[in-house]
């Protein structure tokens, strides 16, 4: 999960070419996925016009800002910037020399607004000009310093182009002990001088100082999760295609085994979804966060790496806007989603194995991290077709690195720009198979309708609870748990897949068993419940009043 900029982005290898689709050139358009987006009235294909408008924070039918800007310096200066042109861009629309529209601005006859980073001239302005009406009122001219060289806080503020407020969390009396974050970000700082009346004033060489190495407050307009199955599943979807119809029919297999992949991959996709919006779909609120109706999700199927090789996933695009249960309308806490994401890939891997099982009675191995692999596709074939994972590897063992946070830091060092490979059609990709031994064929004899799925037993779950509950269960990492662990802790613990829904009343039965778990109170965090910041601060990912997830511990003796 990371955050998301560009609007285009998820559009850029959209097709409606059928065999640009076929052959893996293109992908299908995005679709609205969620609950938070049925309430806007967004169904259906995903529009560039939509998404766009959402990335600014307005409706995609009205044109409206569906949150206010209060509270968030990135969001006001953004939309305090629309409507409006510098000199070079007004000099355009009115086809004059940029010298003739500074005189123009200089004498009022065109309405600007004169910053130390130059005019800002708003479209009203030129509109009116070019018909010929009176122009609109002018901004006020930026106070200068006062006799002693210093401004108040509240004109430097204004001169900053931020909100007093701002600037009085910054101010001090002198420079902090380090000016640079360890990650090279300059730290943001302001020094000032108190009168005698305690007002804050702040010389004018160090407002300079200040605005000409200030980082602006960046606006996160919606986040990007990735939801993928193993590679086995991306390798099936690749190949199944290639398989003749008579000899599926043969052996009593559907005659599209990518189409019943998909709709399986889409089945589990929406149970993360829907998982997401229940426990993490809040938004920001005075003084803590309040629960959101639902979240607005875009998705966007990929079927191909970076590298061109087999790897079916779904990008959800999540609008950092939602609708809360107290019925405002503000941004989201992304803490939560943090929080949640990892539970709701697991969801997502139980369902597509239960989906998979049912469709085309595929077997699955024991889940590790909640991933578990098709049983029949060898591991010979998978490595064939992981290159961006050999590259990851590669990059750590030159480092000596192995830690998680390395891997992470090396797949994004080592990952190529989107494009720059060629994407491979399935009859390529099978020639490549082929050079380790394996042929589309080979899914039906070891892969395909290798089992029958049925539901799982009451005697099966008693069985994974009384592991889960014991000392080398869920507590052997940690002393507390939540509803998050149990629920990964079941989704690892069946092969066989499940429903969220099941999972969830399994994992809430479990945690409730008065002989086995007990509730506590002032939990202490895990590294795991924190975020940081773009500030490099530390937040909690429970919630922005701080309290903790429900926690329970695991009562001794036998489970």
């Amino acid at each position: 999960m990371s955050p998301c900029f560009d609007p285009d982005y998820p559009f850029r290898e959209v097709t409606r070419d059928p065999t640009d689709y076929y052959l893996r050139k293109g992908e299908a358009p995005g679709r609205w996925t969620s609950e938070g987006a049925r309430a806007l009235g967004l169904a259906g294909e995903v529009s560039p016009a939509a998404l766009r408008a959402l990335f600014c924070g307005k409706h995609p039918s009205t044109g409206e800002y569906l949150a206010t800007a209060r509270g968030s310096s990135a969001r006001a200066t953004a939309r305090a910037s629309e409507g409006h042109v510098d000199v070079a861009a007004a000099a355009a629309r009115l086809d004059r020399p940029v010298a003739a529209v500074r005189t123009l601005l200089r004498s009022g006859e065109l309405a600007g607004d004169r910053r130390m980073s130059g005019w800002r001239i708003s479209n009203e302005a030129i509109d009116a000009f070019l018909d010929g009406r009176p122009q609109p009122p002018a901004p006020g001219r930026l106070p200068l310093p006062d006799a002693d060289g210093a401004y108040a806080l509240a004109d430097a503020a204004r001169i900053a182009g931020v909100h007093r407020s701002y600037l009085a969390r910054l101010v001090a009396k002198g420079a902090p002990e380090t000016t640079v974050h360890d990650d090279g970000r300059p730290v943001q700082y302001l020094i000032g001088t108190q009168a005698a009346d305690k007002r804050w004033r702040v010389a004018a060489d160090e407002l300079d100082r200040f605005i000409a190495g200030r980082v602006s407050a960046r606006v996160v307009p919606a986040y990007d999760l990735a939801v993928r199955p193993p590679k086995s599943v991306s390798i099936l979807h690749a190949l199944g295609g290639l398989i003749p119809a008579s000899e599926l029919a043969a052996h009593g297999l559907p005659n599209d085994i990518p189409g019943e992949v998909l709709a399986a991959h889409h089945v589990a996709v929406a149970e993360a979804v829907a998982a997401l919006e229940r426990h993490a779909a809040w938004i920001r609120g005075k003084g803590g966060r309040v629960q959101a109706t639902g979240l607005v999700i875009a998705a966007f199927d990929h079927r191909s790496s970076r590298m061109g090789d087999p790897l079916l996933h779904t990008h959800l695009v999540v609008a950092n806007v939602a609708r809360g249960t107290d019925g405002r309308t503000a941004a989201v806490d992304g803490t939560a989603l943090y929080a949640w994401v990892r539970t709701a890939g697991h969801l997502y891997q139980a369902r597509l194995r239960a989906e998979l099982s049912a469709r085309l009675g595929v077997v699955f191995e024991q889940p590790h991290n909640g991933l578990a692999d098709i049983v029949g596709i060898p591991r010979k074939v998978i490595e064939c077709f992981s290159q961006r994972r050999r590259q990851r590897d590669a990059l750590l063992a030159r480092l000596g690195r192995s830690s998680p946070a390395a891997a992470q830091a090396a797949v994004l060092a080592s990952r190529p720009a989107k494009g720059t490979h060629p994407h491979q059609s399935p009859e390529q990709l099978a020639k490549r198979a082929a050079v380790v031994g394996f042929t589309p064929s080979d899914l039906v004899h070891d892969v395909l309708g290798r089992g029958r799925a049925l539901p799982v037993s009451v005697e099966r779950i008693a069985q994974v609870a009384g592991e889960l509950a014991s000392p080398a269960g869920l507590t052997a990492q940690a002393s507390r748990v939540d509803l998050r662990d149990a629920i990964c802790g079941f989704a690892n613990s069946l092969p066989e897949g499940a429903t969220a829904q099941q999972i969830e009343s399994w994992a809430t039965r479990l945690l409730h068993h008065g002989g086995r778990f007990f509730p506590v109170l002032g939990t202490r965090r895990r590294r795991g419940d924190h975020i940081r910041r773009g500030d490099g601060r530390m937040v909690a990912a429970g919630g922005l009043a701080g309290e903790p997830p429900s926690a329970s511990k695991r009562r001794p003796g036998p489970p």
